[in-house]
């Protein structure tokens, strides 16, 4: 996989800045793994970053986190940390991160085939 635009996983650092460095490095790692690799843990990171966007949307099976090694099952828990104890949509953290989450939606076939977005599912 690899994502349309080489600048997508520019971090937005202002909005980082605000947040714990260790977990805001691990949602950076699993958002390179999602938008730049083909194996089944890239598969799994992009499945546990869209549902931390959007549960309802995005349903994540949990067992799934099985096929990641233990330094990114690590980054697993941060991310979920940083979503769950701040509330801040995961997306948020990148330069244009809509159309990096949109863009790591498409290339894992993961987009729900409606939206009351008309497709456009993270806006900016």
């Amino acid at each position: 996989m690899e994502t349309e635009n080489s600048n997508a996983l520019v971090l937005n650092t202002v909005l980082a800045a605000k947040y714990d460095g260790d977990q805001v490095a691990s949602l950076q790692r699993l958002v390179e793994l999602a938008a730049t690799s083909s194996c089944r843990g890239a598969n799994a990171a992009a499945q546990l970053l869209l549902g931390l966007y959007d549960g309802s949307v995005y349903p994540f099976d949990l067992t799934e986190l099985s096929l990641l090694d233990d330094e990114l099952f690590e980054d697993a828990l941060n991310a979920l940390r940083l979503r769950t104890r701040h509330s801040v949509e995961p997306h948020l953290f990148f330069a244009n991160g809509g159309a990096l989450f949109n863009s790591i939606a498409d290339d894992w076939h993961l987009k729900p085939e409606t939206s009351d977005q008309g497709g456009l599912l993270f806006n900016e």
